[in-house]
């Protein structure tokens, strides 16, 4: 009996330059902020090679990741929105 050998689906995202995920530590390191980083993380049809996650003391939390063509920020209430650059969702959580 043969059996299909199947691929798992590509990630919906990409890795972060270095750079970015820098950026991104010490912007959470200035603030005195938790910051990590989730490896393969995702939920039922979508996997993200990478996803960062910035707690601010108390409930704030936001999470980005990359897509095919944008850096994506989710706040702790769901709103997503999207950037080309780290320094640009940085600065968007920074307001």
């Amino acid at each position: 009996m043969n059996h299909p050998v199947t691929s798992p689906p590509p990630p919906a995202g990409t890795a972060f330059p270095l750079a970015e995920l820098e950026a991104a530590r010490g912007f959470a390191a200035l603030r005195g902020w938790g910051f990590a980083i989730r490896l393969d993380h995702g939920g039922p049809g979508e996997e993200y090679e990478e996803v960062v996650a910035l707690d601010a003391p108390g409930t704030r939390r936001w999470w980005l990741w990359r897509s095919a063509e944008h850096l994506m920020l989710r706040d702790q209430v769901g709103r997503t929105r999207r950037f080309v650059r780290m320094a640009q969702a940085l600065a968007a959580i920074a307001e």
